[in-house]
């Protein structure tokens, strides 16, 4: 599971992606 900061008050969870 990979969290990725979008900056716009946003965030996407990763899990089968890279």
């Amino acid at each position: 599971m990979k969290t990725i900061d979008l900056g716009n008050n946003e965030s996407v969870v990763y899990g089968v992606f890279p």
